[in-house]
Order: C-alpha cells, then sequence, then structure tokens
C-alpha cells in the first residue's frame, strides 16, 4: 500500500500504546478504536494520503477494530479519554494521565512502594556492618582480614530475572501476574543472604543485590534494589553504598560513619 501504508502502520503503532485515565461511564473499546481512525488519517502530510487512509481503515475495519480493542484492554487504556481526544496531542495526554495512574496501581502509590526497597537497604547495610566487623578466624585459627560479604556472581541479583530480561518481578518470579515477586525462601538461601540473615517472606516489589570488593581498609560494599513497578522496562535503582574505615586493621575493623545513598528512576 506504498508510503501510505507505512505512515499508518507507524502512526497506529504509536496511538495503540497511548493511554489514558478518565473518571465517568466509559464507551466501549470498540466504539474507541473507530474514534482513533480519524485522529491517524487526519495527521496524515496531504488530502490525498488523508483519503488513502480512511479507505484502507474502512476495508479492515473488523480486523482492525478487534485488534485494537484488544490493545486497550491489555494495556488498560480508558476509552472515555480516547473520545474525548480531538488531536495527536490529546492522545499523548491521556498516555501521560495513564501512566501515572498505573505507577499508582493497586496496594498503594509508586512513592509508598519505594518504602520497601529503603527499609531493606537499610537493614541490610546494617546486616553488613554486623559482619564487617566482627572477627572471624580461618580453620587454621588466623584472623581474617576484615571485608564485607561477597554477593556471588553477577552481584547475586535476587530473585534472578528471567531470559528475557523482564524485571523478576514482572515474569518469571510473578507467577500470579500481580506485579510483585512472589514469596520463594529457596532463592535466599545462598550469596550474601544467609550470612545477613536476610530473606524476603512476602511477595515484594524489588530485586536485591550485593556487591563488594577489597578488605582492611580497602573494603566497600553496595547494596542495591531494583524495581520495575509498572512493568514498563525501565529499572528503577535504589543504592546504599558502605566504605570501610581506611584505619581498619586485622586486630580492628570499623566503617566510616555513613553510607552513601543513590537513586535513580525512583518511582519506576
Amino acid at each position: 500500500m506504498g508510503r501510505i501504508s507505512t505512515l499508518i502502520v507507524i502512526v497506529l503503532s504509536a496511538a495503540l500504546l497511548w493511554s489514558c485515565s478518565k473518571s465517568g461511564k466509559a464507551p466501549s473499546h470498540e466504539a474507541a478504536c473507530k474514534h482513533i481512525i480519524p485522529i491517524i488519517c487526519d495527521s496524515a502530510p496531504t488530502p490525498a494520503e488523508k483519503t488513502q487512509c480512511k479507505t484502507e481503515f474502512t476495508e479492515k475495519l473488523a480486523e482492525f477494530t478487534a485488534d485494537c480493542a484488544q490493545e486497550i484492554k491489555s494495556k488498560n487504556i480508558s476509552p472515555s479519554c480516547i473520545m474525548k481526544a480531538k488531536t495527536m496531542a490529546d492522545l499523548e495526554g491521556c498516555e501521560a494521565q495513564a501512566k501515572t495512574k498505573g505507577k499508582k496501581g493497586s496496594g498503594g502509590s509508586a512513592k509508598a512502594k519505594t518504602a520497601e526497597a529503603i527499609d531493606n537497604l537499610d537493614k541490610l547495610y546494617k546486616g553488613a556492618v554486623i559482619y564487617f566487623t566482627s572477627p572471624r578466624v580461618n580453620r587454621e585459627g588466623g584472623l581474617i582480614p576484615c571485608q564485607f560479604p561477597d554477593g556471588g556472581a553477577a552481584g547475586g541479583l535476587t530473585p534472578a530475572p528471567g531470559p528475557d530480561g523482564k524485571h523478576p518481578c514482572c515474569g518469571i518470579a510473578d507467577a500470579d501476574g500481580d506485579r510483585r515477586c512472589d514469596s520463594n525462601p529457596n532463592v535466599w538461601a545462598d550469596h550474601a543472604w544467609p550470612v545477613l540473615s536476610f530473606q524476603m517472606t512476602d511477595q515484594h516489589y524489588y530485586a536485591y543485590a550485593v556487591e563488594s570488593s577489597g578488605t582492611l581498609g580497602d573494603a566497600k560494599i553496595t547494596i542495591s534494589a531494583y524495581g520495575d513497578l509498572d512493568c514498563d522496562g525501565v529499572w528503577s535503582t535504589f543504592q546504599k553504598i558502605g566504605f570501610a574505615d581506611e584505619g581498619s586493621s586485622r586486630v580492628e575493623c570499623s566503617v566510616k560513619g555513613s553510607s552513601a545513598f543513590y537513586v535513580d528512576e525512583e518511582l519506576e
């Protein structure tokens, strides 16, 4: 169908990903899909292409409407918002509203859910400090240089993501599809978790990792929590970073007074 078909595919693909949230009685998903068609076609650059666009949609109306309705349902698109849209810019406004609604989700706002990550990083950091400052000996009775717990391969991200690369709480570790990782004591049985006396006994939103390096005064630990609350593929990062005191020795180990805290994409 030439240039106009390419335009339709590009614009339609974007339109189907747009979503919105409005109150009030919603029209049907099918009606909303039919309302999208003139908005798409009116964005064509020439009158001839506008006409051709509408003709092609008319010929495939049933197929398009069925696919579009399914897409709207799967993306939680609000038909009411789409029905009020008159331009592509209006649909973009719906997208922004929907993303805000998606981040609130069920069970509280995204901001409230971040408390899980912050609280657990604090617990893990305290456990790491206890581990670092507690004397330990090897089998021969010699003092082991003070060091932070070993996080294991790849930082021991727990639960681990699946082969598709999705956040575990959006895929492989979420059997019931509620965008939370299921409780699974087995995944906390290795890496640094046992020595830190840490495991998630309830469903949770974040995956955790521990990475450490060095001994004595050069020791460092990074404790991370990664989330994807709306499962859009963009991960949030919370990190607490601890450093050994430069004066740490085999006799006495200590950490610096406060840890560094890093946050990126907080509400993702």
